[in-house]
């Protein structure tokens, strides 16, 4: 039996690694320690449990009474019925609870309820009552028990684990030692069971170490010990004691084998004896389980028990072999009393009891604080009832020792045996427990990005060890930074920089080697560039708790405990990180310990940490967190170059600074001396020179060569230790004793010499090979872009690896080079890369990089390395829908080695360092002709499919339009098809040869060029847009609509705000996704980024503003002080303050750089939706709907002016840019504008006919825009007041407007799922930007004015670009701008044909002869634009698609009013049916095809000739909107369903209405016809169905049992049944004819949407919401097979063979085992589907990825053919064949 805690999802589903089978190793012996543990008291198992062993069955008579209660034995044996008995108690504590509840009836009942309370504080059961009642009660206490067992001494409070006092380890140690005592009583006696209920369910409330008061917890350890012995009492007191119940049990005692005869007395008689005892079997042979004195002689057994028992008819046995049985017995007068005060002090005492319990469970409710005061005072009197109770034991115990002195005795040895074997079970289960928790922590711990190396001690091991600071050196430097960690300084971060050389690493690693020593190092991080791990911050939190957490294991607790909950905190955020695996745990960590600890980090080489100006900053605000620590205090090691970005990072925070480029000089040189005299000696002694080499002034000399820099000292000494000739090279190396100027001169010349050393004079071809390999070998390692070990190298630059060993054998001196080949080559320091770069400090030549050349030598490697590699499926995976996440990691690198991934990845990079000139003939073009759809593969192979987005924009940069005019278009394509799919390309590798190629436009050059990728098993391909669109790409992400959406200053990055609690930030360029802002509870309802660019803003429902630090996207701040939602947030001109508007009627002003709040703003009496900082940053204006705006000081926060004219809400307010004017927002239909100075009304703008939702100034302040429900913007010159123009278009509210940084154009964002772009000039619309599927709330420019973003409750982000949205026809685009530029691009391929400049001013218009193909020119002006062309279809929504029963026809139905009838062999249009005035919702054929029927929201149902298209009939009558419909079986009759709650019968041929159905009380959704069309069938959102007659319309039946809506009914195949579907999770079978349930089928976690029964009736298929489809078997009513669906299905049945489900997302095969009928479909004809956003078969699963375009409403699949009805209003057709 495995532990509850060690399970398969700790360990991923995968096999176990050693760790794991240790783990479950220990938890088999533990629970094998468990098991023991729970059963050490069977053997000890007593009469009483036999007795309750036995069955006791219950008889009523004719007139309803119980004659009596039989036993039956466990053999099978029966024991005659005993005479019936006054219902009165039948033990001590329902006795003990009946006299305590007429004592304290109100605290008796109270307590009852509490303990029948769930879990759910807002569930409690308080009704129940009687038999039930105490049922209830030994349930809830049996589950307590067990969960008591399982977790052992593990208690929980508040989900958190508490250490416990002794007293509370001694009721533990009691429940558990008795644990099957408990049971029985539990399982016999409710009653008995509410006594220990006091212990098990009070015990967890007094855990909290606050709450133990002493003496209460003493009580209830005796309580539960004294329970204990209670229950031992009962089980070991002779049977005479138990009256009735006992003498049951001297039945039960008599052995199997025993049989006594004698003469029957009369019961009352006080003289009756036995007459004669007899046996006819051994007393060997007795049962098993004996009663203690059953170890007697049997025959002395029972006279013992007769001499002393009361008289009594115990009963007639029964049994083949066996003689009548009756059995007398006396008892004296005394014993009788002796008995009776027995019991009556065992009920007191047990009332006893049950009293404390209750007292302790009313004192444990109360308050603590109350608790406190009532001990103070000694309220309750813990004491002295525990005195009472102690009391009333003795006094039992006395009576028990007058009756048999050997009870007792027996009893406390029994108590002693059961306590011991449970010390001992549970000290060996806490030692397996503390085992198991370790390893579950190292386990849990293993999940988190840990960076190899990255502490001082660890090192790769064909590395040599990384060098300290020798003794005697750096004394001052190292005893200042020593007092420092030690905490005899208030600096908690230690910055010690110096430049290149100077020892920082080493000093570093010194002071980490000595902390670590001394116990005091908390964790170490050591950046390196040449490291990949370590030149990056990704893991720089998680390595650091991950120390921590060794250094101290009290930690791992709370670290791991997060982590069991957020198993992707690899993923999330630096703040999220250090927050809540370092910040949380050390504080937690605190409340435990008493006293402080100083520990010290160390960070070394943060400046060569890729991005550290982004890196620096975010670092040190997350440790300037740890100043708030007081226990655990830490102090932060720095060390870096003085680089500028990392000095001003530093000038944020304060520090302690040591600089070790102004150490003394005469101190460090001391330094290097000792360092060359330690080093050379080993030198010396290794190569068994002469005792004085090299000699005190040799040393000298090399000091003074090295200056100040160590790395001259160390590289010298790696070159003499790997020359075989240390003395001549020495001589070299001192040979030139000139005193440089330059820092670097010397070092210069130790490089040089080195170089040298590589040449054999005289040996001219040699050395010319040499140097040639030179110059391609270490020219690769200094400019490649990752460090790659010699193994890759030799791939790379396709060279044998000797060459490149022999090459770099004489280099180690500065060279890195592991033993094994496989680990990168590193340089010691970049110093030397520096070298061998710079002509002016390289003076040979031969040696000299040039750096370009080994970048294009590099380039071309990479693209001849990946033309003979990549090829399509490199991995061999198959399947074209495989996600990413689904290929094994190994596969991966198997199939693409390092030198594949490295050309690859940098191919482009080392293209751009070499500034080749690009031609259409050079090696690119062909490449990407061949092989760009295997390169975007093994990107996304590699995840790097965001990195390919910028290569491809960065070849795009280099290329130009005129020298590579084919490559140019090309790139621009291939940009174009990479944003479009981005997503899909990152998440399937293989959808880059089926999606993205198959949803490219027509003339895509990349689509044309690989017409052969395309999938041969497509027959029919969708028909798709001629050119790319507007539209970029849509980001996808949030899980909830997107209401606001905003460019950051520099235009990099996008963030939106989104009902789903989230801010998500996004790459403007890549469109993936850069951060994702979490931490608000509610909708997050504004964004908003400071002018600086430094920080966000969000505003959210759950009361509070948010700041977060952009660097790092990490909440730097909480602004918490509003009562109500936060509905606006704007930051000031100068970044400083943020405003922040509430439904609280108040504006806060916050200082953005504490988060403190400056100033709160009142006055309001309204909610305040709207705030606006002016542009000079002295005022605030917020809008409220107290229909005024108010200004305010934006420095002091008074009130200015309050501005009141408009009678209506005002939505919005903004400053004009001189703030000057402000503009107001209302829903009384006006703009009002107002003298921002003096608050006077400047002027009222009205022409708007209804709410006016949103106002702005165009950035040259000449112009006014505003947004209404009225459909349209209307713009008005700010100056005058009036009209300029009235832009309309729309078809439903506009919510947003917003100008161009130029103010030439105008974008407006409305509910009709579009964005428009107008031409200010001319009033016209450019463009109407459509994609969203939902509506559209907000809009933006951005900065440089190339894109535009826009939010949608379709829960996107869509990036358009804005020159394809100013002209979207003919072959080119003109774009005017504001550079004073005009650039003309192909619309086809996306490339810039030609860029015009040189004009003295911005365009104001622009005229462009297109040419094309046809021997015309044509112009077009761009101030008014041309209309993009359109694919044919509904012009909206398509709601309904569905195929004609013999599949020719496909109808489909829209919210534009119209069905459309298409050939769904060719995909044609065959009619436009058009006659409903409102959307048509339902659409479908009559059983022969013949009639097409479409039901709208116009409260009608038309039916049409599907082969002509021509109306038939208009079936009018419904009063509200129709929900459904349904033919007859004969075809003869439709059934509708509509909101005015009624069902109406048509006469198909005339059209007139049979019967109208009344009954229903709320909207009706689905219907059915029975088979024999006899009856028809609606269910209704009322909760019923109900059964009619078809033929006279009479109700028949009406069917309850659902508690919500009912979406959808269908009848059995034999009519005997129904099914109904419901919103409350089941689907009900009834009967037809009783209408009665038949079953209920429970197993969905959402609403059910449709139900079908299988052509045999033995399978009924139900969809639900929780994107499940359920069959269910009929004869068992389970669930046999689970489908995965979407979540969207409303349609259901089953095809006429029952092989498949034809459903409104396509079609699921059933196998032919669960359908039990076998397919008659040909095996290689798959069924298709739509599951969320992919096709997928049944053969295959996904295969198509659909792009957000041609996301389906609504699917029909007939056949091979797949019918997408889309919310663009296009139906679109895909055909398979044969995979």
């Amino acid at each position: 039996m495995p532990l509850p805690f060690i399970n398969k999802r700790y360990f991923g589903g995968k096999s176990a690694s050693c760790e794991e089978k240790a783990v479950r190793s220990l938890a088999e012996s533990s629970f094998k320690v468990v098991n023991q543990f729970t059963n050490i008291t069977t053997s000890a198992r007593t009469s009483y449990t036999k007795l309750s062993s036995s069955t006791v069955t219950e008889e009523i008579d004719s007139q309803g009474r119980k004659p009596g209660v039989k036993l039956k034995q466990t053999d099978g044996s029966s024991v005659v019925p005993l005479p019936e008995k006054d219902a009165e108690p039948k033990n001590y504590w329902e006795k003990a609870w009946n006299e305590l509840r007429e004592q304290e009836p109100s605290i008796v009942d109270a307590y009852e309820k509490d303990l029948l309370a769930s879990d759910d504080l807002y569930q409690r059961v308080l009704d129940i009552q009687g038999e039930k009642r105490q049922e209830l009660l030994k349930s809830r206490l049996d589950q307590k028990l067990k969960a008591m067992q399982a977790n052992q001494l593990k208690i929980t409070v508040g989900g958190k684990d508490v250490v416990v006092k002794e007293q509370v380890r001694k009721v533990v140690h009691a429940i558990l030692c008795a644990k099957d005592y408990i049971g029985v009583a539990i399982s016999a006696e409710p009653h008995a069971a509410l006594a220990w209920a006091g212990v098990l369910f009070v015990l967890p409330l007094c855990v909290n170490t606050i709450t133990q008061e002493d003496d209460a917890m003493e009580g209830l350890a005796y309580i539960s010990d004294l329970l204990v012995r209670c229950r031992l009492v009962e089980s070991y007191a002779p049977p005479q004691y138990q009256s009735v119940d006992l003498s049951i049990e001297l039945v039960q005692l008599v052995p199997a084998g025993l049989e006594v005869c004698g003469a029957a007395q009369d019961a009352d008689s006080a003289s009756a004896r036995v007459v004669c005892l007899g046996r006819n079997k051994a007393p060997a042979e007795t049962h098993q389980h004996e009663h203690p004195l059953q170890r007697r002689n049997p025959a002395t057994l029972i006279t013992s028990y007769t001499d002393r028992a009361i008289a009594l008819v115990v009963g007639r046995l029964y049994n083949s072999g066996y003689q009548k049985l009756t059995i007398l017995s006396s008892v004296s007068r005394a014993v009788k009393d002796l008995n009776e005060s027995f019991q009556a002090k065992t009920i007191h005492l047990y009332s006893q009891i049950l009293k404390y319990q209750i007292q302790l469970a009313r004192h444990y409710s109360r308050p603590g604080f109350f608790r406190l005061l009532r001990k103070s005072l000694a309220v309750d009197g813990w004491a002295d009832m525990r005195i009472q109770l102690e009391k009333t034991e003795e006094s039992i115990g006395k009576d028990l020792r007058t009756q048999n002195k050997d009870i007792l005795h027996m009893i406390a040895e029994k108590v002693l045996e059961l306590q011991n074997k449970a010390s001992d079970s549970l000290e060996l289960l806490m030692k397996h427990t503390t085992a198991i928790k370790i390893l579950d922590q190292d386990i849990l711990l293993q999940r988190l990005p840990r960076a190899e190396y990255a502490a001082f001690n660890t090192f790769k091991k064909m590395h040599s060890t990384p060098p300290i600071c020798l003794e005697g050196t750096r004394v001052n430097i190292l005893e200042q930074i020593q007092d420092w960690g030690e905490g005899h300084s208030n600096d908690y971060i230690f910055w010690l920089n110096g430049m290149a050389g100077t020892g920082k690493s080493t000093i570093a690693r010194t002071v980490a080697h000595r902390f670590h020593k001394n116990g005091r190092l908390g964790a170490s991080f050591f950046f390196s560039r040449s490291e990949k791990g370590l030149s990056n911050a990704s893991a720089f939190c998680t390595t650091l708790a991950i120390q921590l957490s060794e250094v101290l294991p009290t930690l791992k607790p709370y670290i791991c405990a997060y982590i069991r909950e957020h198993s992707n905190i690899g993923e999330q955020s630096w703040f999220e990180q250090w927050t809540h695996l370092i910040l949380h745990p050390l504080m937690m960590l605190e409340k435990s310990m008493l006293s402080s600890l100083v520990l010290v980090i160390v960070i070394d080489a943060l400046d060569e940490c890729e991005s550290s100006n982004q890196t620096i900053h975010p670092v040190l605000q997350l440790i300037a967190d740890l100043r708030d620590l007081q226990i655990v205090q830490f102090r932060v090691l720095i060390t870096s170059r003085p680089e500028e970005k990392i000095r001003l990072g530093f000038g944020k925070v304060a520090h302690r600074r040591l600089i070790l480029d102004k150490v003394h000089p005469d101190n460090i040189k001391a330094d290097i001396s000792t360092f060359f005299c330690h080093e050379l000696k080993q030198i010396r002694e290794y190569r068994s020179l002469k005792n004085d080499w090299p000699g005190k002034e040799n040393i000298d000399k090399l000091v003074q060569k090295a200056g100040l820099l160590f790395i001259f000292a160390s590289t010298a000494c790696r070159f003499l230790s790997a020359s075989p000739f240390p003395e001549k090279n020495l001589l070299r190396i001192l040979q030139d004793n000139s005193t440089s100027s330059l820092a670097t001169e010397e070092l210069d010349k130790m490089y040089l010499m080195i170089l040298r050393n590589l040449i054999d004079p005289g040996l001219e071809e040699d050395n010319e090979e040499i140097t040639r390999l030179f110059q391609q070998i270490v020219g690769s390692i200094v400019t490649l872009f990752e460090e790659q070990a010699e193994t890759t190298l030799a791939k790379l630059l396709v060279l044998p690896l000797a060459e490149i060993r022999q090459t770099l054998q004489s280099l180690r001196s500065v060279l890195n080079i592991p033993d094994d080949g496989n680990s990168p080559i590193q340089l010691f320091h970049l110093s030397f890369r520096d070298y061998i770069l710079s002509e002016k400090r390289c003076s040979i030549p031969s040696f000299r990089i040039n750096k370009r050349e080994a970048h294009e030598d590099l380039f071309t490697k990479c693209i001849d390395l990946m033309s003979e590699y990549l090829r399509r499926d490199l991995c061999k995976l198959g399947q074209p829908g495989i996600l990413i996440d689904e290929i094994e990691k190994r596969k991966i690198e198997d199939c693409l080695p390092p030198d594949v991934q490295y050309a690859c990845r940098y191919w482009i990079p080392h293209l751009k360092e070499s500034k080749v000139a690009l031609f259409d003939n050079n090696k690119v073009f062909p490449f990407l002709q061949k092989h760009l759809l295997h390169w975007l593969e093994a990107m996304s192979l590699m995840r790097q499919t965001s990195e390919g987005v910028i290569a491809i924009s960065s070849l795009e940069s280099i290329i130009t339009a005129k020298k590579a005019p084919d490559l140019y278009a090309m790139i621009c394509d291939v940009k174009r098809l990479l944003l479009h799919n981005r997503y899909m390309i990152q998440e399937a590798p293989l959808q880059i040869y089926v999606s993205a190629l198959v949803f490219a436009p027509e003339r895509s050059i990349v689509k044309k060029w690989f017409k052969g990728e395309e999938p041969s098993w497509i027959c029919r391909f969708p028909e798709v847009q001629r050119d790319w669109s507007a539209l970029l790409q849509s980001l996808e992400g949030h899980t909830d609509t997107v209401g606001a959406v905003a460019f950051s200053p520099d235009g990099q990055l996008v963030a939106s705000a989104s009902s789903d609690n989230s801010v998500q930030l996004w790459n403007s360029r890549t469109g993936a996704a850069y951060s994702k802002l979490q931490g608000h509870t509610a909708k997050v309802s504004a964004v908003s980024f400071s002018p600086d660019g430094q920080l966000i803003a969000s505003a959210s429902d759950d009361y509070t503003v948010r700041l977060w630090d952009l660097e790092i996207s990490t909440a730097c701040s909480q602004l918490v002080g509003h009562t109500d939602r936060v509905g606006a947030v704007a930051f000031s001109p100068n970044s400083q303050l943020v405003a922040s508007a509430s439904f609280d009627k108040t504006v806060i002003l916050w200082d953005s750089g504490t988060g403190a709040a400056r100033s709160t703003l009142e006055g309001h009496t309204d909610w305040v939706r709207a705030v606006a900082f002016s542009p000079d940053g002295q005022l605030v204006a917020s809008a409220s709907f107290d229909k005024t705006v108010r200004v305010w000081d934006s420095v002091t926060g008074v009130g200015c002016s309050t501005l009141r004219d408009h009678t209506g809400w005002i939505w919005a307010v903004a400053f004009s840019p001189d703030s000057q004017l402000i503009a107001s927002a209302s829903d009384d239909m006006t703009v009002r504008l107002w003298n921002s100075v003096t608050g006077a009304l400047y002027s009222t703008l009205h022409g708007h006919r209804d709410w006016v939702r949103a106002v702005a100034f165009s950035p040259n302040g000449r112009l006014v825009a505003s947004a209404s429900f009225d459909k349209t913007v209307r713009v008005w010159d700010a100056a005058t007041g009036a009209t300029c123009r009235t832009l309309s278009g729309h078809t439903d509210t506009v919510w947003n407007i917003a100008f161009s940084s130029d103010s030439q154009l105008l974008a407006s964002a409305s509910e009709d799922n579009t964005v428009r772009l107008w031409n200010l000039r001319t009033g016209t619309a450019f463009s109407t930007l459509e994609g969203h599927t939902a509506t559209v709330w907000a809009v933006a420019f951005s900065p440089d004015g190339q894109f535009i973003a826009s939010a949608s409750s379709d829960k996107t982000v869509r990036l358009w670009d804005l020159v394809w949205a100013l002209a979207q026809d003919g072959h080119l685009a003109a774009s005017a701008s504001v550079e004073k530029t005009v650039g003309l691009r192909d619309l086809g391929t996306s490339a810039a044909r030609s860029m015009f400049k040189r004009h003295k001013d911005k365009f104001k218009a622009v005229l462009v002869a297109l040419a094309s193909s046809k021997p015309t020119a044509r112009y077009w002006d761009l101030n008014t634009g041309p209309a993009c062309t359109t694919l044919d279809g509904h012009a909206d929504w398509v709601w309904a698609v569905v195929f004609s029963p013999d599949g020719h026809l496909v109808a489909s139905a829209s919210d534009d009013r119209t069905v459309k009838l298409w050939d769904s062999r060719t995909g044609t249009a065959r009619s436009t049916l058009e006659g409903h005035t409102d959307g048509v919702w339902v659409v479908g054929f009559s059983p022969n095809g013949d009639v097409v029927a479409s039901a709208s929201d116009d409260n009608t149902i038309r039916l049409w000739d599907s082969r002509t298209g021509a109306p038939c009939v208009t079936l009018k009558g419904h009063v509200a909107k129709v929900r459904a419909f349904e033919f007859s079986p004969d075809g003869q009759l439709v059934a509708s369903a509509s909101d005015d709650k009624t069902v109406k019968l048509w006469d198909l041929v005339t059209g007139a209405a049979r019967s109208t159905l009344k009954g229903h009380t709320n909207s009706v959704w689905g219907l059915a016809f029975s088979p024999d069309g006899q009856t028809v069938a609606s269910a209704s959102s009322d909760n019923t169905v109900r059964l009619w007659n078809a033929e006279t319309g009479a109700a028949r039946n009406m069917l309850k049992g659902h508690i919500n809506g009912v979406w959808a009914v269908a009848f059995s195949p034999d009519g005997q049944l129904v099914a109904s579907a419901s919103s409350d999770n089941t689907v009900r079978l009834w009967d037809v004819d009783t209408g009665a349930v038949r079953g209920t089928l429970e197993g969905h976690t959402d609403g059910v949407m449709a139900v079908s029964f299988s052509p045999g009736g033995e399978l009924l298929a139900s969809a639900s919401s929780d994107k499940t489809t359920r069959l269910w078997d009929l004869s068992t009513l389970s669930a046999r097979i689970i489908l995965e669906t979407d979540g969207r299905m409303s349609e259901l049945c089953f095809s006429d063979d029952g092989s498949y489900l034809n459903t409104d997302r396509g079609q699921f095969a059933i196998d032919s085992s669960i359908s039990r009928i076998p397919s008659a479909r040909p095996s290689n004809s798959p069924r298709i589907s739509v599951i969320d956003q992919w096709v997928c078969t049944d053969q295959m699963g996904k295969i198509i990825w659909l792009p957000p375009d041609f996301r389906s409403s609504c699917v029909a699949a007939s056949e091979d053919i797949l019918a997408l009805g889309l919310q663009s209003g296009r139906v679109c057709f895909i055909e398979l064949g044969d995979f």
